[in-house]
């Protein structure tokens, strides 16, 4: 049977990094509707990677799946460690002995992606969090300091055969909360380390851009997809009201968990910059990374528009049809 995750340390503070088990679940369903990769795919690959792995493959949680329908890394890594389970020991943690098996970046505007192809990449990033000292309670606390919008996640599996999901979030002091949850919410750790190094090296792993790298002072084109399958392209008055609304805008750290459900896509200078639009109260829009908050009569006008999409021009319906609708 499956072993519990033991740990000679547990710092809990907010409920970690602010994702319990609960707020995995919704996040598992937005991962379900953003991709249709079958789950099956992904257990073929990988048992054939190896036999030991073969038959926990087909006892994966619920919880984890939505992660696996992503995508995995081309070639699993072996984590060849002394412990079967996480160790901390003089303020450092040492991993199990496990296997990676998925790797996931999330950039505030941009879906959810698998990484490929930087094994070595990973390797240098888990054998720094094990060098890295963790804070003390005392250390973690920072009212001042702003979340970045870059989620990065590890899912392991150990020779205990029990999946674990390592989430990491970056603060711009160069702090970052690891969040380990395990398939019992009993065995959930958190823990706090500060480097400058490993939160470049998760930019680095993100592609994550600094705001003043993103230029949306000179859009050519906006293009908006409202989650029912239509995209749309704004007309040249509303780019340029679009633009205005924007510059009106205040970027602040702000809670990553609204649900963003319209999506744009800014054309500038013959690059694609990502963003969503939350759909509710919270009135942001995130933009590679960023946050941004509209004034209440900003949101408005987007959240207008979705009720009269057709003041634009319809690229494309979820049937497929492409046709030109009333243009402005």
């Amino acid at each position: 049977m499956k072993k519990s995750l033991a740990v000679l340390l547990s710092i809990v503070l907010l409920n970690g990094c602010g994702l319990s088990n609960e707020k995995y679940k919704d996040i598992d369903r937005e991962l379900e509707e953003q991709t249709k990769i079958e789950e099956s795919s992904f257990v073929g690959s990988l048992s054939e990677e190896s036999t030991v792995e073969d038959s926990a493959l087909s006892m994966i949680p619920e919880w984890i799946l939505p992660y696996t329908q992503i995508g995995q890394l081309s070639e699993t890594i072996y984590l060849n460690r002394e412990h079967t389970s996480f160790f901390i020991n003089n303020d450092n943690i040492s991993f199990p002995e496990s296997t990676i098996i998925i790797v996931i970046k999330e950039i505030a505007g941009r879906d959810k992606e698998a990484i490929q192809d930087k094994r070595e990449d990973i390797i240098e990033f888990i054998n720094h969090i094990e060098n890295a000292k963790i804070l003390s309670e005392a250390e973690t606390m920072n009212p001042q300091a702003q979340i970045l919008g870059v989620d990065f996640s590890i899912v392991l599996l150990t020779v205990d055969s029990e999946y674990i999901l390592l989430n990491f979030k970056v603060f711009d002091d160069d702090r970052i909360c690891i969040d380990a949850i395990s398939e019992k919410a009993e065995n959930n750790i958190n823990i706090w380390i500060k480097s400058s190094e490993m939160a470049k090296e998760i930019k680095d792993l993100t592609e994550y851009k600094e705001l003043d790298s993103i230029n949306l002072d000179s859009i050519e084109k906006i293009e908006l997809s409202n989650g029912k399958g239509n995209l749309y392209q704004f007309t040249g008055n509303e780019t340029e009201q679009m633009q205005e609304v924007i510059k009106r805008a205040v970027v602040k750290s702000v809670d990553s968990n609204c649900p963003y459900d319209i999506k744009f896509t800014f054309y500038v200078n013959g690059e694609k910059i990502h963003a969503k639009f939350c759909n509710d109260s919270c009135k942001i829009l995130a933009v590679e990374g960023f946050y941004f908050e509209l004034e209440e009569k900003d949101a408005n006008w987007i959240l207008d528009m979705m009720d009269d999409p057709l003041s634009g021009k319809l690229l494309h319906n979820e049937a497929g049809s492409h046709y030109a609708a009333k243009v402005s």
